[in-house]
């Protein structure tokens, strides 16, 4: 454990107490992760603005998750992957370590939802969280097109990827894009977003007629948007609420 130890006292940690709450934590996950495993995975928490006990709380949380939601090959996804993708979304959302239980059952959920495994979400979301964040996307809301768009075939790479553009499309528009959505009498903006919520704008743009790949492009400008979003779209009137409704808050302890 020394050169995690070592890592830690870099950045200014109390690598004594944290190997402290290591082995504490190490007896409390069953021994199902070693102390080593757990001061790694606190390095990425500790660069995110987090210490002590809280970081290592956090910690946990991702231990927790990563072996509640193995891979197809039965193997747990990596913590110190788990908890970077905690932080990422703590930071980007200006939640605090209490949030970490709530942020950690809806990864979880989208795993169990979508057709995406927990690595793969942790190690890409942070592609798109920020700018959901800054877009005014509720976290639930995010992660519910995650899985809507992943579950009908989207490889979880091209369904984060055509989010992010079509999120950075709305807050900076094309002058096609605006002069489109003005024919339509479409309100296409990052207000419309905060005030409508990201799937209140997708459903807008159905009831004008402009959800197909063509109006996608002229709005979003790319076909990976068109990719992301049509099975979200297509699921608007049926499952999606429903869907979202599964993001629950699960039992950690």
């Amino acid at each position: 454990v020394e050169g995690p130890k070592s890592a830690l006292k870099s950045l200014g940690q109390d690598a004594k107490l944290l190997q402290d709450e290591a082995k504490k934590a190490t007896r409390e996950l069953g021994y199902l992760k070693s102390q080593a495993d757990l001061l790694k995975a606190a390095y990425p928490v500790a660069s995110s603005g987090f210490s002590g006990k809280e970081a290592m709380d956090i910690v946990k949380i991702a231990a927790k998750a990563s072996v509640a939601a193995p891979g197809a090959s039965g193997a747990a996804a990596d913590v110190d992957v788990v908890g970077d993708a905690i932080t990422t979304m703590l930071n980007s959302y200006q939640m605090g370590a209490s949030e970490t239980e709530k942020v950690a059952s809806q990864m979880i959920g989208t795993v169990n939802a979508g057709k995406i495994e927990l690595e793969q979400y942790a190690s890409l979301i942070g592609q798109v969280a920020s700018v959901a964040a800054a877009a005014g996307v509720p976290l639930d809301e995010l992660n519910t097109i995650i899985a809507s768009s992943t579950v009908s075939g989207v490889k979880a790479s091209s369904a984060m990827a055509g989010i992010r553009a079509a999120l950075a499309a709305v807050a900076k528009p094309s002058q096609e894009a605006k002069d489109y959505a003005k024919s339509l009498g479409l309100d296409f903006s990052i207000a419309a977003i905060q005030s409508k919520g990201f799937v209140g704008v997708l459903k807008e743009i159905q009831a004008v007629g402009a959800a197909t790949p063509e109006g996608i492009t002229q709005l979003f400008g790319s076909v990976e948007a068109w990719a992301a979003l049509q099975p979200v779209i297509a699921t608007l009137d049926t499952n999606f609420q429903s869907l979202q409704k599964t993001f629950t808050y699960r039992d950690w302890e």
